[in-house]
């Protein structure tokens, strides 16, 4: 089998990804077809991170801004709330 040139952004965004995670402690398990594993911290499971790369751009209506998962609860239980 013939092998396959790898993609330069995609391997170039997985490299900074892992450095990122090392960098707050975590260290990947390892490569897979689908993406860099690693093990969730709350019950050891596997995550896969997948980079896609998107040749058009993606709308920008489409993209919203970044929130952390405390923030997320925060608001699902403000909407929760609101409903009653």
């Amino acid at each position: 089998m013939a092998a396959t040139k790898p993609d330069k952004i995609r391997e170039e965004t997985y490299d900074m990804v892992v450095k990122g995670m090392r960098k707050i402690g975590v260290e990947p398990i390892g490569r897979h077809a689908e993406g860099i594993v690693f093990k969730n911290h709350l019950d050891g499971e596997h995550i896969v991170i997948k980079v896609i790369r998107k040749k058009k751009p993606l709308p920008k209506h489409e993209i919203v801004p970044h929130i952390t998962y405390e923030e997320k609860i925060i608001e699902y239980n403000n909407k929760k709330e609101e409903r009653k």
